[in-house]
């Protein structure tokens, strides 16, 4: 007999990687100085609260991240066949955008409206320089301490701390003719074998879609709303790994249904004739309970055909849309790979990793 095991975290990991990117043109490759603030909380009702700035001379930029739950899969085979196999309950998230970040350094100031405030200070603990060619890197570990407010919509979640265990980064350029290199999404594009169709469909609203991917054992699920507000613009996710009877779909491509069960989707959809249709919806943050259908949709194995929500994905991949990811052989038995943790430190930014040096994880840092 032969044994293998699998674990994958699912296209809501590298959804997760790709709307979270800090625009390399706000702060670019050409700034001398770079400087990251990060940090994180627990918030009210389960939800982790997460915070990460980067500031230059020319541009001051800042997100939000807020997410509870875990989606992965896990599995174990033998002979080919499927013995064991475990998911997890789903999870969700919400990514603010501020467009209010004035101050992004040893003195913190963003401001954002309704949703809460963060103004403070930080103080140092202690140092660990690093030096590469062309770079320095001052990492500074710490806290924050004055004003650190956060209200997600509804009051879903929210955090209210005069102080947080923090890290400051300051990063120096010194040579000339800098390229930012930019890999978002490298680090779990080979997290699953995804061996069937895709669907995207449209939901009723235009800043609503859905993307589902059946893999061999699995179904994986999706649900993506924007929104905007003064000061932030939102992305909400909510997502499942199932089993593959939540994915049923006949073999010509003609028709689909999809059933990702609670606790972040609920009721059923059906694929025919180009739309989808049902009573299908998705939990997200602050919003409740959202319809995902009716809408147009597509069902396919490599590109999708074009539709109107497919701005909704705009950040996302286009590997990750047409189904390409991860359709090369992989070895039978994989690492483990965490669970999908939209940490700053593990998600936002590949140029932050590459400029300081991190890895993903929801922890910060050891105490200083």
């Amino acid at each position: 007999m032969r044994g293998a095991r699998g674990k994958f975290v699912g296209i809501a990991g590298i959804a997760c990687l790709a709307f979270a990117g800090l625009s390399s043109t706000a702060a670019g490759a050409g700034d001398d100085r770079v400087t990251y603030v990060v940090f994180e909380a627990a918030g009210s009702n389960g939800y982790h609260v997460q915070f990460i700035g980067r500031g230059s001379d020319r541009a001051q930029r800042a997100q939000v991240w807020t997410d509870k739950g875990r989606s992965y899969a896990e599995w174990s085979t033998v002979d080919g066949e499927l013995v064991d196999a475990e998911v997890g309950e789903g999870s969700t998230a919400v990514i603010y955008d501020l467009t209010r970040a004035r101050s992004i350094g040893p003195r913190l100031e963003v401001r954002m409206g309704t949703l809460g405030r963060l103004s403070a200070r930080f103080h140092t603990a202690r140092v660990k320089i690093a030096r590469r060619p062309c770079v320095t890197i001052r990492s500074k570990f710490g806290h924050l301490a004055g004003d650190l407010r956060f209200t997600g919509e509804n009051a879903y979640s929210t955090f209210n701390d005069p102080r947080v265990r923090a890290r400051l980064v300051v990063v120096d350029h010194r040579c000339a003719n800098r390229t930012a290199r930019r890999h978002i999404g490298r680090a779990v594009a080979g997290a699953g074998l995804w061996r069937g169709p895709s669907l995207l469909a449209c939901g009723p609203t235009p800043r609503l879609a859905m993307l589902a991917m059946r893999e061999k054992y699995f179904g994986d699920f999706l649900a993506v709303q924007t929104d905007r507000l003064a000061v932030a613009r939102i992305t909400r996710i909510a997502s499942a790994i199932r089993f593959a009877d939540s994915f049923a779909y006949k073999r010509s491509l003609q028709s689909a249904t999809l059933r990702p069960e609670p606790p972040y989707f609920r009721g059923e959809a059906r694929y025919s004739d180009g739309a989808l249709s049902g009573d299908l919806r998705a939990r997200f943050p602050g919003v409740g309970w959202t319809a995902l259908s009716p809408g147009a949709a597509t069902l396919y194995r490599s590109d999708p055909d074009p539709l109107p929500c497919m701005k909704v994905f705009g950040s996302l991949n286009r590997s990750v849309v047409s189904g390409s990811v991860g359709r090369s052989p992989a070895t039978p038995l994989r690492s483990r790979l965490a669970p999908p943790t939209p940490s700053p430190l593990g998600a936002v930014s590949s140029r932050m990793r590459d400029e300081i040096g991190v890895s993903g994880g929801r922890a910060l840092a050891p105490a200083p």
